[in-house]
């Protein structure tokens, strides 16, 4: 009796790519975002009684300006900040700047250059980087990540948000970590001096994993960076950030920050009307459950998975944390994307991206209607459980092996 000819392993790739149907509709709207924000920063100057709310690009420019003029602890004066960007929208909403003295100075050169080409350079350059970084990271499902991040990737390209920015430095340190390039790693990690709240999770990741060189580094070069901006602004605006510390933690916890388009539990808690003690204890409990999972699972999972499990973290570790700064989840994402393909079927695997998409969509929904609740932090939290359920069982197919994350299929661009 002649033997059954062994089934050759299905392959992972095609569970992870998209249509370049779709891949042409991504680019278009990238393309029709940019164009639209331009547009809106534009008309947003002046005083035409029909402009539009100035949007956070708006702030990021007049903190360059104040420090390109050496007053940038004017940027953490709610009352001067408020009265310059009046100035710039006639009747512009509040936007608080609560940024390290670094991201000013990043923002210092822009902010000589005409609005709209300051624009379209600061987004395309932080569009670039995390391009750049998600391929290098992923390139097997860097497209479909990209579909994924859909919204949150608008949403940085029309405003002028940072974060593209964060995200493309998570993914080059991401990369750099699977690939045990301590340098890079620890350059792209410290470079996230400039949003030090984002970046708690690396210290511990790279404790945990022993890393100790690229800790290392991450901490001579955050460290160097804010010694120089020390060195270019003075005490001064260090002592008005520190300062508001707590004006930004006052803000959140009266909810005078828009708590329908933060992601975090804390902002769920609080958005539902329970007091900022108990929103607090509610966000620390996610916090510990969500690394807790972290742990559990990634015993079970090859190195780069359970990193990626660390990184979509923090999303419930830092309680200030908006629908712009989901490119950093979607990082995470990419890295237990081909752990996630060989345990769930295309249609299970397309409803708990779709999950992700809608914590994405939650905040600029509720813009719209009278009760402004933050979903984006409850959605994502049953994303990642859903996540973490399905990473800690053994695959669906014994014979069919993980796809390798770094592998460029047939046909890919």
């Amino acid at each position: 009796m002649k033997a059954d000819a062994p089934q050759a392993p299905q392959a992972g790739p095609a569970e992870l790519a998209i249509s370049r149907p779709l891949r042409a509709a991504l680019l278009v709207c990238w393309i029709a975002s940019l164009a639209m924000g331009a547009v809106k920063l534009a008309a947003a100057l002046g005083r035409a009684p029909n402009r539009p709310l100035i949007v956070d690009f708006h702030a990021f420019m007049i903190a360059g300006r104040l420090a390109w003029g050496g007053r940038l602890a004017d940027a953490y004066d709610a009352a001067a900040m408020s009265g310059l960007e009046q100035q710039a929208g006639g009747h512009a909403q509040f936007i608080p700047w609560s940024y390290p003295p670094l991201f000013g100075l990043v923002m210092a050169p822009f902010s000589q250059m005409p609005i709209v080409p300051a624009f379209c350079i600061f987004v395309l350059g932080a569009f670039g980087l995390f391009l750049f970084g998600l391929r290098r990271l992923a390139p097997q499902s860097a497209w479909l990540v990209l579909a994924t991040l859909a919204p949150a990737t608008i949403l940085n390209l029309a405003s002028g948000q940072n974060g593209l920015l964060t995200g493309g430095l998570f993914a080059l340190a991401a990369a750099a970590f699977v690939r045990r390039k301590p340098g890079r790693g620890g350059l792209a990690i410290g470079a996230l001096a400039y949003k030090p709240h984002m970046a708690v999770v690396w210290p511990v990741l790279l404790a945990v994993r022993g890393r100790w060189l690229t800790a290392a580094i991450a901490a001579a070069v955050a460290a160097g960076l804010t010694g120089l901006s020390f060195l270019a602004v003075g005490p001064a605006p260090f002592k008005a950030f520190l300062a508001g510390g707590a004006a930004t933690a006052h803000y959140m916890a009266v909810g005078d920050y828009p708590l329908h388009r933060m992601t975090s539990l804390y902002a769920a808690a609080l958005s539902l009307g329970l007091p900022a003690g108990a929103a607090v204890a509610a966000h620390g409990a996610g916090a510990l459950a969500a690394v807790g999972g972290v742990v559990w699972a990634g015993r079970r999972l090859p190195e780069r998975a359970q990193a990626g499990l660390a990184i979509m973290s923090t999303v419930f570790i830092s309680p200030y944390f908006y629908d712009y700064d989901q490119p950093v989840f979607g990082v995470g994402l990419a890295l237990v994307l081909p752990e996630l393909a060989v345990r769930l079927s295309r249609k299970a695997l397309a409803l708990l991206l779709g999950v992700f998409v809608a914590a994405q969509l939650a905040g600029l929904s509720m813009s719209h209607l009278p009760l402004q609740l933050s979903l984006g932090g409850p959605l994502l939290a049953a994303a990642f459980a859903l996540m973490l359920r399905t990473l800690a069982q053994a695959p669906a197919c014994l014979g069919r092996p993980a796809p390798r994350a770094d592998a460029v299929p047939a046909g890919a661009a």
